[in-house]
């Protein structure tokens, strides 16, 4: 999961912390929103990104698609006119 919201998140120019990640936080409520927990810098606040439901779902789409197309070995431009 982390690596697919990472991935998403620089494809679709959201802004991360310059950071490790030190936790992924899935959401104990009915929705299925995960929060990325940055390690703490020494005096910073706790510094986190949260990804809505349509943001998860659309990472784990993105990773989908991209393993199955390395899988059958070819290169494919994803421009959403497929």
């Amino acid at each position: 999961m982390q690596s697919a919201l990472v991935g998403y998140a620089l494809r679709s120019d959201m802004k991360l912390p310059n950071a490790n990640i030190d936790k992924v936080v899935l959401s104990d409520q009915g929705d299925r929103t995960v929060r990325l927990i940055f390690v703490r810098n020494t005096g910073d606040d706790v510094r986190e990104v949260e990804f809505s439901q349509e943001h998860v779902a659309a990472a784990e789409t993105l990773e989908d698609t991209e393993s199955k197309t390395i899988a059958a070995g070819q290169a494919r431009v994803i421009d959403g006119t497929d």
